[in-house]
C-alpha cells in the first residue's frame, strides 16, 4: 500500500479489528514492526514488477508464435509493405523466428546465380559494355539483387565466374548474417589476395543480402543503416560528352549539361591517352598537353566560375607529369579535383603529388576496403575519397568507409561508372552519410540504368531518388535481364 509505506513509523497504528489501512493513525504501532512492514512493502512493489513484466513477455511470446509462416511469402505483395497485426506493426523477419532454435527456424540460401547482361547504350562509344548482376533466392521465396560490374578487360565475366565459386560458401547460410557471411568470404580467399576480384564478387553479394533483409524488415535498406538524413542525392555528371573532340564541341556539350540542372561535371581532357593504360611510362605529348588545357579552358569559359569542373586522370601519369598537369589545370581553369594522378598502387608517388599540387586530389575508385583507404587517412594524402560500392565490398564496406572518414573532415564522393544497381546502392548508403559530397552518374547511362530495373531511378536535373520500398527498392526486371544477357555468357 503507497499510503502505508509513505507513513512515518509514529503514525502507523493497529487497527481496533481490522486491517492496516483502516487503522491509520489510530494509535502507534512498534517502530520494530513498522520496519517490517515497510520492507514487506518493498518486497511486494518487487514481487508486483517482475509479474507484470511477466505477463508482457508472456504476451510478446504468444504474438511470436501466433505468426503465420505464410506471412513471410506475403509480405513483398502487401499493399503497404508491411503485414499489420492489431494496431501495431510487426516486421516478420528472421529475428522473430529466432526465439525459437535459430539454426534450425532461420530462413535459408537455396542459390546464388549472376547474370551477364549487354548493356546497350545508343550514342555511347562502342565498348563491351558488360554489367554483372547477381540474385540470391531463399527458402522463403524473397530474393534479393546485387551488382558486380567491372566490365574493363572482361572483368564483368571475371566477378561473375568468381560467384559461381563462391555459391557453396553461402548455400544453406541465413541472408540475415550479413557482417559474418561478409567477413566468411573476405577470409577464404586471403592466400589469394581478398582484395580486388573477390571484393568485387562479394560486393554483389553483400548488396543482395542487404536487399533481402530490407525486404524482410520491410524497411528500405538506408533506414537499416540508421536512418536517412537526406531525401535525396546530389550528383555530378560523367559521360555528358559522348561524340566531342574538340573544345568547341567539349564547351558546347557542357552547356547543355548545365541546362539540364547539373552544377557539377566530370571528365577525362587527355584524349590520347589509353583508357586506363600506364604502359607508355606515364607521359603525355606536348600536343596533348595542350589540347586538355583548351578543352577545360573552353569549358569553362562556357560555364561560368560557379560550376565545379572535375577532371579525371585515370591513374595514367608518372609524378611529374601529375603534378604539372594539376597545377596548370587548377591555375588556368580552377578545376575542383584531380582525380587518380597516378596508378592506385603507387601510395608514396600520391603522397608526392599531394605534397606538391595546389589542386585538391580525390582518389579510392581502385581501391578495395577500409584497409586500403586507411593510409590515405592516416597520412592525409587526399580531400576527396571516391570508394565504388560495385569494387570495395558492397554497402557494408562502404558505409564503414564513409563512417572511418568523418572523422578526418574527408567528403566521400561514390564512384558510379557501372550499372543500374550500383547507383541504387550509392544512394541508399549516402542517403545515410554526414560527410557525403555528391555521387557519380552517368548521364549517357539514364535509360540503361533503368531499363533493367521493375521501378526507375529518379532523375532529376543534378539530384536523383530512389523509391522508398523495402530493400534496395528497385528490383530487377528479370525479363529484361534474360533478354539483354551476354552472348559470351550463354555460352
Amino acid at each position: 500500500d503507497a499510503d502505508l509505506l509513505r507513513a512515518p513509523a509514529a503514525e502507523i497504528v493497529a487497527p481496533p479489528g481490522g486491517g492496516l489501512r483502516s487503522g491509520l493513525r489510530s494509535g502507534p504501532l512498534t517502530g520494530h514492526l513498522a520496519s517490517q512492514l515497510r520492507v514487506y512493502g518493498v518486497f511486494a512493489r518487487c514481487l508486483i514488477e517482475i509479474l507484470v513484466q511477466y505477463k508482457v513477455l508472456e504476451r510478446s511470446s504468444r504474438l511470436i508464435r501466433d505468426v503465420p509462416q505464410s506471412s513471410h511469402r506475403s509480405l513483398r505483395h502487401s499493399s503497404d509493405d508491411r503485414v499489420t497485426f492489431g494496431r501495431k506493426r510487426t516486421r516478420l523477419s528472421t529475428d522473430l523466428k529466432r526465439h525459437g532454435n535459430p539454426r534450425e527456424q532461420s530462413m535459408k540460401i537455396i542459390d546464388v546465380t549472376p547474370y551477364v547482361v549487354r548493356a546497350e547504350m545508343p550514342g555511347v562509344p562502342e565498348r563491351d559494355w558488360a554489367w554483372t548482376f547477381v540474385e540470391i533466392k531463399t527458402d522463403e521465396d524473397i530474393s534479393g539483387f546485387g551488382e558486380s560490374t567491372n566490365w574493363t578487360a572482361g572483368g564483368s565475366f571475371l566477378s561473375a565466374n568468381a560467384i559461381i565459386q563462391m555459391r557453396e560458401l553461402l548455400i544453406g547460410e541465413d541472408p540475415s548474417d550479413i557482417e559474418r557471411l561478409w567477413q566468411k568470404i573476405f577470409r577464404a580467399y586471403s592466400y589469394l589476395g581478398s582484395r580486388g576480384l573477390p571484393t568485387t564478387a562479394l560486393s554483389g553479394i553483400d548488396i543482395a543480402l542487404w536487399d533481402i533483409k530490407g525486404k524482410v524488415a520491410g524497411m528500405p535498406v538506408y533506414e537499416l543503416l540508421g536512418g536517412s538524413i537526406r531525401s535525396d542525392v546530389e550528383l555530378y555528371a560523367n559521360a555528358w560528352f559522348t561524340g566531342c573532340k574538340t573544345p568547341e564541341e567539349f564547351a558546347a556539350a557542357a552547356e547543355r549539361t548545365i541546362a539540364a540542372g547539373h552544377s557539377a561535371i566530370k571528365l577525362d581532357p587527355f584524349l590520347e591517352k589509353a583508357f586506363t593504360n600506364f604502359s607508355d611510362g606515364g607521359r603525355i605529348s606536348a600536343e596533348g598537353e595542350e589540347l586538355a588545357y583548351d578543352i577545360v579552358a573552353a569549358i569553362r569559359d562556357a560555364v561560368g566560375p560557379k560550376i565545379e569542373i572535375l577532371i579525371d586522370a585515370h591513374g595514367n601519369f608518372d609524378v611529374p607529369t601529375a603534378i604539372r598537369l594539376a597545377n596548370n589545370l587548377f591555375d588556368r581553369s580552377n578545376i575542383g579535383w584531380f582525380e587518380e594522378p597516378v596508378p592506385p598502387e603507387g601510395i608514396d608517388a600520391l603522397k608526392v603529388v599531394r605534397e606538391n599540387s595546389r589542386a585538391p586530389i580525390c582518389v579510392g575508385e581502385r581501391l578495395f576496403t577500409r584497409w586500403d583507404f586507411l593510409p590515405v587517412l592516416n597520412s592525409g594524402l587526399a580531400d576527396y575519397l571516391m570508394p565504388d560500392v560495385v569494387w570495395t565490398g558492397g554497402i557494408s564496406e562502404l558505409k564503414k568507409i564513409s563512417i572511418m572518414a568523418e572523422p578526418y573532415f574527408v567528403p566521400i564522393s561514390p564512384h558510379n561508372a557501372n550499372g543500374s544497381l550500383q547507383i541504387v546502392s550509392g544512394i541508399h548508403v549516402m542517403m545515410t552519410v554526414p560527410n557525403f559530397y555528391r555521387l557519380e552518374h552517368c548521364v549517357a547511362f539514364i535509360p540503361t540504368y533503368n531499363n533493367f530495373l521493375v521501378d526507375p531511378i529518379i532523375f532529376d536535373g543534378g539530384r536523383a531518388s530512389i523509391s522508398g520500398k523495402p530493400g534496395l527498392g528497385h528490383d530487377l526486371d528479370m525479363d529484361s535481364v534474360n533478354a539483354n544477357l551476354h552472348p559470351d555468357w550463354i555460352s
